[in-house]
């Protein structure tokens, strides 16, 4: 997926008006779910400080 600099602003605009943000995972994740998700939420919490990131697993992480 190829994102526009369009999809960048809508997303910027979007984040500069939360609050919070939870960031989730597809059921049974595997390790390419979980460090995407991990990613995006560390980005957010780099470049938006003020705003609460939640992560949130539907299922329980692997232990592996």
């Amino acid at each position: 997926m190829v994102f526009t600099q369009s999809d960048l602003a809508t997303f910027r605009t979007l984040l500069e008006g939360a609050k919070a943000v939870r960031c989730i995972c597809h059921r049974n994740p595997d390790g390419d779910a979980i460090g995407s998700m991990l990613g995006i939420g560390w980005l957010i919490e780099q470049h938006y400080p003020s705003i609460q990131v939640s992560f949130h697993c539907v299922d329980p992480v692997p232990e592996i």
